[in-house]
């Protein structure tokens, strides 16, 4: 009975084009049903076809609450997802993946609007999708012009919900007012403007593209764009940056202006006075307010030394000069600077002096403020130069001298001299020369540095009359009544001469601790 029932539903289907078996009381019990164009399907089976079919996509959506990882709250997916997006990203595109993986995610991730105020115009799609799952979160706008006319139709609904605006390679101000039509009355919340011009174009310095400036700025940023008249009124910036080469902008100009912004607490500064009647200063007061964060950068040392002599600091700031004055001498630079800024106490604890081809820099940091500089040509410099520098409270001390590149001429490093450094602790050498000349100084001064107690070697070449060198300093240590024992030794190596077992050994009779290791990465905080 079995095989002739199989083989009549056989010769059934080799004859119709659409064949379904079910079970109907209509039709009989296990008769077959016939469909396509010989019978019509019935609709109340097609009902319950498509609500089984949608039963069963439900059942894998159903397992996925109970796996822990979709137990967070929604608003922890949303920070986890947020901590991929980059400092240097201008869109929040690195996130699209997470809202692929599962129903859970995307509804959660998608949700929030804070995920998606990153903007740019790089992928028109993108931009919408951001600006729709926004709403009405702050906006931070990154555009690179030219900038596509859908562009502003996309944006132009959404305009007054950007906080942050940063618009680079501009040509020409009109560029900028046609993009944002009544700019900047049309960001009444924006509160963050960086606007960069295209290298090499020319520009009209004598039209004023933003007339007047009603919101309330915080931070400005002007790269190759004059200071116009019309932002002279700010005056509730806390963080300006202006680069400004081949404009005529006057020293006074700059110092009204910031002098405009009671609040401003972080400036950058990198301004060529193409005259020398444009950096001379005829205030008859200083100015009033005293910044946190000072960052000078000059191809002249007159522009420099101008801005620093006319700006003042608050006790505890940062001030940081990078010259590209290839002229400017460390020991014909420093001095007024370093007693304007550190002199008064308490004075830095540390110290760091970097000496490449590529790179010259010195460090003083500590509880009175942090003085760096860079740029500053040392071929001529010997350590003495350094004594205009308060170094009478410096406890930690780190030398960088790299030769670099082999073919490039490098003058020969300021010798290091442990006798300007009375309260020295902490010594960190980094170096690709020879260290014994460092060491043989060191052991030349009595006593060196009375409070030292460890030495680090950072990538140094220690051979074998390195560390003997080396251990018989710290033997002699033991026996000056006024010095402090060598505590501790840190060697960190990555390639060339290391230490052998032996030399180790003998070192760590007079050392109480003795770190030696080879790593492939490591950082220069090893101390």
């Amino acid at each position: 009975m079995q095989q002739s029932r199989a083989n009549w539903f056989r010769k059934m289907r080799a004859e119709l084009s659409v064949w379904e078996f079910r079970v109907e009381p209509k039709f009989g019990r296990g008769l077959p049903v016939p469909t396509g164009n010989q019978r019509k399907r019935i609709p109340q089976i097609d009902s319950l076809e498509a609500t089984a079919q949608d039963v069963l996509r439900v059942i894998p959506s159903l397992r996925n609450p109970l796996q822990p990882v979709n137990r967070m709250p929604p608003e922890i997916l949303s920070h986890v997802a947020r901590y991929l997006i980059e400092d240097e990203d201008d869109d929040a595109i690195s996130i699209v993946p997470l809202t692929q993986v599962c129903r859970y995610w995307r509804e959660s991730i998608i949700s929030t609007p804070s995920n998606w105020t990153l903007i740019s115009n790089k992928n028109k799609d993108m931009t919408a999708a951001c600006l729709q799952r926004a709403k009405a979160a702050p906006l931070e706008i990154t555009l690179e012009m030219p900038l596509d006319p859908s562009f502003s139709d996309i944006f132009a609904p959404h305009s007054q919900n950007t906080r942050t605006l940063t618009v680079r390679s501009i040509s020409t101000c009109e560029e900028l007012t046609d993009a944002f039509p009544n700019f900047p009355q049309s960001m009444p919340t924006l509160r963050s403007l960086a606007l960069v011009r295209r290298h090499g174009t020319d520009w009209d310095q004598s039209i004023d593209p933003f007339q007047s400036f009603v919101p309330a700025l915080e931070r400005l940023r002007l790269s190759g764009v004059p200071l116009y008249p019309s932002l002279l009124g700010l005056g509730t910036l806390t963080e300006f940056t202006i680069r400004a080469s081949l404009f005529k902008l006057h020293l006074d100009t700059l110092l009204d202006f910031m002098e405009g912004n009671p609040s401003l607490e972080r400036a950058t500064l990198d301004v060529w006075f193409i005259h020398i009647s444009l950096l001379t200063s005829e205030r008859k007061t200083p100015m009033r307010n005293q910044l946190r964060y000072l960052t000078v950068e000059s191809i002249d040392k007159r522009d420099a030394q101008a801005l620093l002599s006319s700006i003042p600091l608050q006790r505890g700031a940062d001030l940081h000069v990078n010259l590209s004055d290839k002229l400017a001498v460390l020991s014909n630079f420093l001095p007024g600077v370093s007693a304007a800024h550190l002199s008064d106490p308490p004075s830095p604890t540390f110290f760091q002096l970097g000496h490449s081809p590529h790179d010259n820099h010195i460090i003083l940091d500590g509880p009175g403020g942090k003085l760096s500089f860079s740029g500053i040509s040392m071929s001529k410099v010997l350590f003495a130069d350094l004594t205009v520098l308060p170094l009478g409270n410096v406890r930690e001390v780190r030398l960088h001298y790299w030769e670099g590149d082999p073919v490039v001429t490098t003058p020969e490093p300021p010798v290091f001299n442990p006798s300007y450094f009375p309260a020295l602790e902490t010594l960190a050498i980094d170096c690709d020369v020879d260290v014994l000349d460092i060491l043989s100084v060191l052991l030349s001064n009595t006593p060196p540095s009375p409070s030292l107690k460890t030495i680090g070697f950072l990538n140094c070449d220690l051979s074998e009359d390195v560390m003997e060198e080396l251990t018989k300093f710290a033997s002699e240590r033991r026996n000056i009544p006024t010095s402090t024992p060598l505590h501790r030794v840190q060697i960190v190596h990555k390639d060339g001469v290391f230490p052998s077992a032996a030399s180790i050994r003998r070192l760590r009779e007079y050392v109480n601790v003795v770190e030696a290791r080879i790593e492939d990465e490591f950082s220069a905080d090893m101390v």
